[in-house]
Parts: C-alpha cells; sequence; structure tokens
C-alpha cells in the first residue's frame, strides 16, 4: 500500500490504518538561529497564514474544488519562498509537501512528484538527509515515480509514464519537434455571437445571455477579472453613455459605447513573446440592458441608471488560418479575451455552485457546429499535441498513442446540441465532442463527462441548460474499445429542506436541482427552470403524504431582492409541528426541454 502523508500541526504519516506522529525536534533550531528579532515576528505572521492556508486547501482537496485548490496551491508555494528567504526550511517544507499531497489525492500525480522533489531539495540543503519525515516524502516520491509518475524520466525508462502520454511523440518528422509557428489571421466580426454555432450558451444574440461586469458610479474601476484581452487587464470609467478604457501600463483612455445595441470596442497592444516584440489586436462587443426586457416571464427595465450601469461583452473576433492542411478558425468562446485557455468558472444559481470548465471553441474544415478547443486534435488518422502561440501563431507536434472509441446515448425530450468529454490524467487539455451517430476517436486515457449544452428555440425564444459532470464518475477506455456514455432520463430533483421553530418545514428553492441517470447535473435553466408543481411532506417514515403544493416561479418583486431568484423556484413552507420530524418529495410533470416526469425520493 502507497504510503499517504498528512499534516497537521506537525508532520504525521499514514499507512494504512496506523498513523504515527514525527518528532519534530532540530527541525526550527535552524530557522530560530537564522532570524533577527523582526525576522522572528514575521516568521510568526507568516506561520499564522499557513495555518489558514492548511485548511483551506484541506478543505479544497476534499471537496475536489478544482478552482479553489490551483489558487491555494499558488498561495502556499509562494508562501514557501518566503520562508526560504526568512531561513526557515521546516515551514518551506511544510509549504511544498501538503500542497504536493493535495495534487495527488486530485488526480495530478505528476505535478505532486515535482513538489515533493523540491521539498526533497529544501531538506537536504538544510542537513535534514537522515531525519524519518524526509525520508518519508521520498518514500512517497519514488512510489509515485515507480507508477509512472517521473515527469524528467525519458521514454523507456521504468518511471516513464507508461504507453500513451502526452509526450508519446511520433518517431518520424512531425514528431520530433513542435513545427515552426503558423500564422493565424485575426477576423474581427461584430456578428460572431451569431455567426457560428458553439457549445457556450453565451453566443447568443440575446444580450442577456452575455457575460455582464457591472460599474458603480462613474469609476474608473477595474473591468472584470475574468476578461483579459491581449493578456492585460484595464480600467473603465464613464460618461453618461460614453464609456472610456484604459490598459494597464498606458496613459490613455479610448472612448466606446455602450447601449442596448452592441457597440464594437478593437483595442490593440505591443506584447512581448518568445519571438520578441509584436503588435496584436483583439475586438470585443459592448452592451448595457434595455428598459423593456422580457425574461423568465417578466418584463425587466435593465437599462443604465444614474449609479450604475452593467456592461454586458462578447468577444467579436476569431482567428484562421491553416493548420495540418485544413483550415482551422479558433474563437474565444469562453469570453476571457484570450485564444486556447480553459479557465475553470462557478455557477453561483444554486446552492451546489458547480465548478465546470469553460473551454474555447474552434471549427476544423467544413464543420457546421464549433468543437471545444482542443489541445490535441485528429487529422489524418493521427493525433498532434497544439499551441497557441503568445502571437495567436500556432504550433503542432505529432503523437504516436492508442486510440479508443465513444458514443453519446441520451434519452430524454431535446437532444443535447453538444456533449464534450475531457481526458483527466495524461492527456490534460483533451476535450471531444461526442455524438450518437457516430464514434469519436479519442486517445487511450481516462475520461469523464465535461459539460453539454441543451438549445431549442433561437434569439430571445431560446431555450437552453447546461450539462456539467455533477455525480458522474470517470471512466476509462483502453486501446480499440468502445464505450458508450449513457446520459439523459430518467431525471431525478434533489433539494435541501429544513424544519422551521414553528415546525412548519421550509425546501430551499435554489437548492432544487436536476440530476440524470448518470448522476450528471442539468443546470442554468434559460428561461423555465424546473419548478415541481407536487410536494409532499410527511412525518418521517410514514405513509402518504396528504394534499400536494406546488412551488412557484419569481416574479418581478423577487427579482428586485435577489436577482439570482430566476434561475430557480422560491421557497415553499409546509405546515408541520414542532414534535415531529418531517421529510419531503416532490415531482414536476413535465419540462420544456427534459420532458416528463421529473420526481425524486422522500429525503
Amino acid at each position: 500500500m502507497r504510503p499517504r502523508l498528512h499534516l497537521t500541526g506537525r508532520p504525521k504519516i499514514t499507512i494504512g490504518e496506523q498513523t504515527l506522529s514525527v518528532p519534530a525536534k532540530g527541525f526550527a533550531m535552524l530557522a530560530v538561529l537564522a532570524g533577527s528579532a523582526d525576522g522572528v515576528k514575521s516568521r510568526a505572521e507568516l506561520r499564522s497564514m499557513y495555518g489558514g492556508l492548511r485548511g483551506q486547501l484541506a478543505q479544497a482537496s476534499e471537496k475536489r474544488n478544482k478552482v479553489a485548490l490551483k489558487e491555494l496551491s499558488t498561495q502556499l508555494v509562494g508562501l514557501a519562498d518566503q520562508f526560504r528567504d526568512l531561513g526557515d526550511p521546516e515551514y518551506e517544507a511544510y509549504c511544498l509537501v501538503i500542497v504536493a499531497n493535495a495534487l495527488k489525492d486530485n488526480d495530478q500525480q505528476l505535478d505532486a512528484v515535482k513538489l515533493y522533489d523540491r521539498a526533497d531539495q529544501v531538506f537536504t540543503r538544510a542537513g535534514y538527509q537522515n531525519h524519518s519525515y524526509h525520508g518519508q516524502v521520498k518514500a512517497i516520491r519514488d512510489s509515485l515515480k515507480n507508477e509512472g509518475y517521473d515527469p524528467d524520466a525519458k521514454p523507456g525508462e521504468s518511471t516513464a509514464p507508461a504507453g500513451n502520454t502526452s509526450t508519446s511523440w511520433a518517431k518520424d518528422a512531425e514528431g520530433k519537434r513542435y513545427s515552426d509557428p503558423i500564422p493565424m489571421r485575426l477576423h474581427v466580426d461584430e456578428k460572431l455571437p451569431t455567426k457560428f454555432v458553439t457549445p457556450s450558451a453565451r453566443s447568443s444574440g440575446n444580450t442577456a445571455r452575455w457575460r455582464q461586469w457591472v460599474l458603480n458610479g462613474n469609476g474608473p474601476a477595474a473591468f472584470s477579472g475574468d476578461f483579459n484581452p491581449l493578456s492585460t487587464k484595464f480600467k473603465v470609467k464613464r460618461d453618461g453613455v460614453k464609456l472610456a478604457y484604459q490598459l494597464d501600463g498606458s496613459d490613455d483612455w479610448e472612448e466606446f459605447k455602450c447601449i442596448a445595441k452592441p457597440n464594437l470596442v478593437e483595442m490593440e497592444r505591443k506584447v512581448s513573446t518568445t519571438n520578441g516584440e509584436v503588435e496584436l489586436e483583439y475586438a470585443w462587443l459592448a452592451a448595457s440592458g434595455g428598459s423593456q426586457e422580457s425574461r423568465f416571464g417578466m418584463s425587466i427595465n435593465a437599462s443604465p441608471q444614474m449609479d450604475q450601469i452593467g456592461v454586458r461583452y462578447h468577444s467579436a473576433c476569431y482567428l484562421k488560418g491553416k493548420v495540418l492542411g485544413e483550415d482551422l478558425i479558433l474563437i474565444d468562446d469562453n469570453n476571457s479575451g484570450t485564444f486556447g485557455d480553459r479557465p475553470e468558472l462557478i455557477d453561483n444559481t444554486s446552492t451546489v455552485a458547480p465548478h465546470f470548465v469553460a473551454t474555447d471553441a474552434m471549427i476544423v474544415g467544413r464543420a457546421k457546429v464549433a468543437a471545444p478547443f482542443t489541445e490535441f486534435m485528429e487529422s489524418n488518422g493521427a493525433f498532434y499535441r497544439i499551441k497557441v502561440q503568445e502571437d495567436y501563431s500556432i504550433r503542432t507536434r505529432k503523437l504516436d498513442v492508442d486510440t479508443a472509441k465513444v458514443k453519446l446515448k441520451y434519452e430524454g425530450r431535446v437532444k443535447p446540441q453538444i456533449v464534450v468529454i475531457e481526458e483527466r490524467r495524461e492527456f490534460i487539455g483533451a476535450f471531444f465532442p461526442i455524438e450518437e451517430r457516430n464514434w469519436t476517436t479519442v486517445p487511450v486515457g481516462e475520461y469523464r463527462l465535461s459539460y453539454g449544452i441543451i438549445r431549442k428555440g433561437k434569439g430571445n425564444n431560446e431555450q437552453s441548460c447546461t450539462i456539467l459532470p455533477g455525480r458522474t464518475t470517470s471512466f476509462r477506455v483502453e486501446k480499440d474499445q468502445e464505450h458508450v456514455v449513457e446520459l439523459g432520463g430518467p431525471y431525478t430533483f434533489d433539494f435541501e429542506h429544513e424544519q422551521l421553530p414553528d415546525g412548519n418545514v421550509k425546501v430551499i428553492g435554489k437548492s432544487v436541482v436536476v440530476y440524470g441517470e448518470n448522476g450528471e447535473l442539468y443546470h442554468r435553466f434559460w428561461d423555465e427552470p424546473p419548478t415541481p408543481d407536487k410536494v409532499w411532506a410527511r412525518v418521517k417514515g410514514g405513509g402518504g403524504g396528504g394534499k400536494p403544493e406546488g412551488m412557484e416561479r419569481a416574479v418581478f418583486e423577487d427579482y428586485q431582492k435577489d436577482q439570482l431568484c430566476v434561475w430557480a423556484p422560491l421557497d415553499l413552507v409546509l405546515r408541520g409541528s414542532p414534535d415531529k420530524s418531517y421529510e419531503v418529495r416532490m415531482e414536476q410533470k413535465k419540462h420544456p426541454l427534459l420532458g416528463a416526469p421529473i420526481k425524486s425520493d422522500w429525503k
């Protein structure tokens, strides 16, 4: 059994069911002697920060919260650098090891090994070669390397990742090195939100579907941190309907309009790349809300106010070039301002608050529907690694990997427009659309559902929902294997309820979500969220449930208090008694996207 290392206050190691405390005598001595009085004070502050971050990292790791895990890992590795500068190797190593543990437990073994290696170097420099804790760290690292997680091993070595990996390069000329940069031309197009059918629900002529940032007052204020065109941040200020932006590092303000009709904003900036300084451009659309917008069954005035304006934004440019002999269009489908990235976002329209990957999109050849951008693309029967460069060019390198085939089977009223799977181990950055009619060829590996989208109608009449991993589990495909991913009905409700002091039972509206047969989550319904028409409460373990009540959707008065309330039914209070415990069940007869019925068990 591979040892698992856990750090709480002092190092402990768990092997099987046995936990051993490791004495820390001698660890702190060098740290104390190395600093002045000021250094000791600063060291105490950093150790306090370590304690707080350690607890947060443990929670993020347990919940497999990738966004928080990445952010906290970055902070702790930075903290390790600060401990190093203070001459505190003990806590420098602690920071590195707890991050390595979390990465290992979240299927990022290669990155974990790198940090265990770095911790090993810290111990060695500090003279801890024979310390038991140092030996335990090396044991875990070496165990991982023996399983094939050695980032420095050369192909063929016993510790190299076996068989099919993201660096299993072909032996011909295309596999020996990355290609020379392939130029991609930037095209500016104000019709981009509706020009292509893409995997993003944001691609719509209805600007209410776009991403939005709110400017309170007249500014200047930093624009949304999720939107960084030309790899930089910028500020915005307001003068009526006229806005102006200022790129970081520039003294100039550039005006642009923000009214109900989308207006083009074009930016340019000199960017330093590995090939020198180049002039890059990026274009996006800005729009405000209108005075009479219809959505979620209500009329809403979303126009700018004297003290506030909502800026809706959407990319208005794409890259086009010929890659591997075929036309390739690359779209900033996640509206991050960067081509070829895949940020992880949180959807807070329910209490589940699921995390999901937001990819860009690409169109290869004459395809009519854009696929998710993937760093691993098939061409002429072979897979290639794709790298988007800082100057918008693309480089490719041929792989030699075994393949399998994956297909979709879906049961539901409206078929998904796209369903995407992602590889989670050796081919991080690999995203592939799967469909019911045809098999999709993928590299051998471990996959899971990444996301999907169901759409019905067009323009202001469009209805949609996203399909997210939810409770699904990963699956592995081996060489020449065929695997079918089954999604859809029967659908089930999940929800939360609580008993109030007066004995009544409150069903929490924002907790009402829908899962499919395989555990996938159906989320962010536009603009008819599933709303149970029958909800029963009964004494726990009892029978029947009496006369059911229906949940209701938000009206304008509710929206004025909480704009997120429109994405779910409102809370429902059912009659109860304080001396009894209750369980609840719910049902919806039919839904325009999912069909009928949607039910829950008693809970």
